[in-house]
């Protein structure tokens, strides 16, 4: 039994005939006379009794009538109660986010979010990379804010935004003169970086590692905190990205734009492939592209 059969069968028993049915159903009195057959051969009694001038209900069809509303009208509320749910915001959003991002772009987002969808069942996990794709493949996150590169043929992304990285080093630094630092100033100068399980850590060494810019790491953090502070110790300097300069009041360190090659992060919304990306995770990448616009001009 199909939802369009029984569609056919109130149709006919509303309009007293298969051509009248079929003309207010939209379809060719063919087609529709041959799924009212099909429809009585599933319950093994005729429905209609086919009359010269119409056709009329037969103790079966008199029998499933009422039942066919009911299952009818059960339809027609489920599906106004998904698109409730959808134009609400209703429902659940499992969301991930690297730590060099999470703190800085994703507070500003997920208020813009709630603003809109405060009915919205939302909750998220700051971890990284390696730990956000094997969440996302194991179906534990609907959507997952990383760093490119992401090559792993079990997700599917879609660039949000790109951001410069910035030079960052301790207030009393004699670069701290300079309105913008180039690679050769930083020739010689020990890096702090982030942990390579961290994305942004990988992309700063590798940036440095191009230049020929502090062939060893002797300082590695975990956290972006932690490459603050030690910097604001003068222990070396580092590259961060633009929205955690813009959010560090501290005046023990200062940030510094970089001269060309200026290195960049692309962020992205991942999601497990052969999946749909639910329409709160729009929603997110929505706010989270106009909160990267609004750091990057400010």
């Amino acid at each position: 039994m199909e939802v369009h059969q029984l569609h056919y069968f109130m149709a006919v028993a509303e309009h007293g005939g298969m051509r009248a049915a079929a003309r207010a159903c939209g379809v060719t009195q063919p087609s529709l006379s041959k799924q009212i057959q099909k429809l009585e051969e599933e319950l093994g009694h005729r429905l209609f009794d086919r009359l010269p001038r119409g056709a009329a209900l037969t103790a079966a069809g008199q029998s499933l009538r009422p039942r066919a509303q009911t299952i009818l009208s059960h339809i027609a509320r489920a599906l106004d109660a998904v698109r409730t749910d959808l134009d609400t915001g209703r429902g659940a959003l499992r969301v991930g986010a690297i730590p060099t991002l999470a703190p800085f772009a994703l507070p500003g987002a997920v208020t813009a979010f709630r603003r809109q969808f405060p009915d919205a069942d939302l909750s998220v996990t700051e971890d990284v990379t390696a730990n956000l794709i094997e969440a996302l493949a194991a179906d534990r996150l609907d959507v997952a804010y990383l760093s490119l590169p992401l090559n792993d043929p079990r997700l599917r992304h879609t660039l949000l935004f790109e951001e410069p990285l910035v030079a960052v080093m301790a207030a009393d630094d004699p670069l701290a003169s300079r309105t913008t630092v180039s690679p050769k100033d930083l020739a010689g100068r020990p890096p702090i970086v982030l942990h390579e399980a961290h994305c942004l850590g990988q992309r700063v060494t590798a940036y440095c590692s191009a230049l020929g810019v502090g062939d060893a790491v002797p300082w590695r953090a975990s956290q972006l905190a932690t490459v603050q502070q030690w910097v604001a110790m003068g222990l070396g300097i580092s590259l961060v990205p633009h929205m955690a300069a813009r959010m560090d009041t501290s005046r023990r360190r200062v940030y510094r734009p970089l001269s060309k090659p200026v290195p960049t992060r692309a962020v992205v919304a991942a999601w497990p492939a052969g999946r749909t990306l639910p329409p709160l995770a729009q929603v997110l990448n929505t706010a989270l592209i106009k909160i990267a616009g609004a750091e990057s001009n400010a």
